[in-house]
């Protein structure tokens, strides 16, 4: 009997061993898992920064763009109304106005006139 006690215990043995050979296979591969889960969340998270980054980029320059057109419009009013004549042109045609000694004459076409304009 005691050589059968021993094969019992070899057996018992390497069955404990191969559970806790196993118990560890499974902690790693859960360990792995948590790593890749980890490592594809901080990813995507970088990944949806850079792209609403990207997105407030080209808002920012479409809205410069913008303000670099206006910019040259005002600059080019400006221009206008400190040029005495650009002044004097709009006086004349807005307003009506003349210089003192000018005659103001206002031609009619004569195809128009019949017509009714």
């Amino acid at each position: 009997m005691v050589g059968g006690r021993r094969h019992t215990r070899v057996v018992v043995g390497s069955v404990r061993r191969r559970q806790e050979k196993s118990r560890h296979v499974i902690w790693l591969m859960v360990g792995a898992l948590v790593v890749a889960v980890a490592v594809g969340t901080v990813f995507t998270v970088r990944g949806v920064r850079i792209l609403q980054l990207r997105h407030r980029l080209e808002v920012s320059l479409l809205a410069r763009e913008q303000a670099l057109s206006e910019r040259d419009v005002l600059e080019h009013q400006l221009s206008l109304s400190n040029d005495l004549t650009a002044i004097e042109d709009v006086a004349r045609s807005e307003l009506g106005w003349i210089l003192p000694g000018e005659v103001r004459v206002v031609f009619i076409d004569p195809e128009r006139s019949a017509e009714g304009e």
